[in-house]
């Protein structure tokens, strides 16, 4: 079995041990997307067109909120309290411990998000065909990889748990409203459509629901959060080098 293998399996098992995290991120999603389904979907008869809309928007809110909240406070604890330090003395690549766990938290997000697929089938009658899943699958890969590199990156810069959660709960909340992840607010209004594009759940939307410009706008954030973290990374190197 290969290390990664290994710490993933490590890290599976510690996550089980953790019930508010595992309801967090399986329980919350399939409560919000039925609410939301209850208030605009059925009740006007409009369910499965409304399940298009929604399933990926409770998608991508999911995959953000978990890469911001999880991946990023985890990996600086990981730096900052000598976890890294003491991997270092096992026979394994140290960078196995980081990529460990976000490849379990994606793991996570993946089975919550075929709860949301069969929860939609239940109460929508609307199950994604296979252009329509795939889409799904990459702009929920895309999502997750765009917001935990930010996260880390931020993370790394912020030193404090207080500034960081600060940022990633504004941050969240603010891309959840205005990318229209539940319902269209700002179609009409240029300025504040244009303002979304600051937050990668915006281009990951639009893929979902069938566009593929912003694929490239998607692919872009993904490189803008690794260049930060590279970044980030190479400064305080720097800084203890002195």
């Amino acid at each position: 079995m290969s290390s990664l293998a290994v710490v993933i399996k490590y890290q599976l098992r510690a996550a089980r041990g953790d019930p508010f995290g595992v309801i967090f991120t399986l329980l919350v999603p399939l409560l919000l997307f039925a609410l939301f389904g209850l208030i605009f979907g059925l009740g006007q008869n409009q369910g499965v067109a409304y399940a298009e809309f929604v399933l990926p928007g409770m998608i991508g809110v999911m995959c953000s909120s978990d890469a911001l909240y999880m991946v990023g406070p985890m990996i600086r604890t990981y730096l900052t309290q000598g976890l890294a330090r003491e991997f270092k003395s096992l026979p394994f690549w140290t960078g196995h411990l980081f990529l460990g766990f976000a490849a379990t938290r994606l793991i996570f997000v993946m089975i919550s998000m075929a709860c949301l697929i069969v929860a939609s089938a239940a109460l929508f009658s609307h199950l994604p065909g296979g252009a329509e899943a795939l889409r799904i699958l990459v702009g929920a890969a895309a999502t997750f990889a765009a917001y935990a590199l930010l996260a880390v990156g931020i993370s790394l810069l912020a030193n404090s748990s207080a500034i960081d959660y600060g940022f990633a709960s504004v941050y969240h909340f603010l891309g959840m409203f205005l990318c229209d992840a539940f319902f269209v607010l700002f179609e009409n209004d240029s300025m504040l459509y244009a303002l979304a594009f600051a937050f990668p759940l915006k281009p990951a939307l639009l893929f979902m629901r069938g566009e593929d410009w912003p694929l490239v706008i998607l692919a872009a954030w993904m490189l803008a959060g690794l260049a930060l973290v590279v970044l980030v990374l190479r400064r305080q190197a720097s800084i203890r080098a002195r």
